[in-house]
């Protein structure tokens, strides 16, 4: 299913591939799926879905005893800056 999920992404069908990494990753709690499924929940604007699963991923990485890697915290603080701006944005909108 993985070759599946990188071939949607190659031809910008995100939905798809999203719907096949959170398959994967529920299936076999793979850190990598997880990952991908976070990617692309933001691609489909579900910012707060995205950090909620990368906080998630996160967290069991460092149960385990092992440090997470950059780039999930990396995204993790990305997704913070961007949510906080939207919410700066839809206040002012109101």
């Amino acid at each position: 299913m993985f070759d599946e999920a990188k071939k949607m992404v190659k031809r910008e069908k995100y939905f798809e591939a999203l719907v096949l990494y959170k398959n994967i990753y529920e299936e076999t709690g793979s850190v990598v799926a997880g990952y991908n499924t976070a990617l692309l929940l933001e691609a489909n604007d579900q910012f707060n879905d995205a950090l909620a699963l990368l906080e998630e991923l996160d967290e069991k990485i460092v149960k385990t005893g092992l440090n997470s890697p950059p780039f999930i915290k990396n995204e993790i603080k990305v997704l913070k800056a961007l949510i906080g701006d939207l919410e700066i944005v839809d206040e002012y909108k109101k």
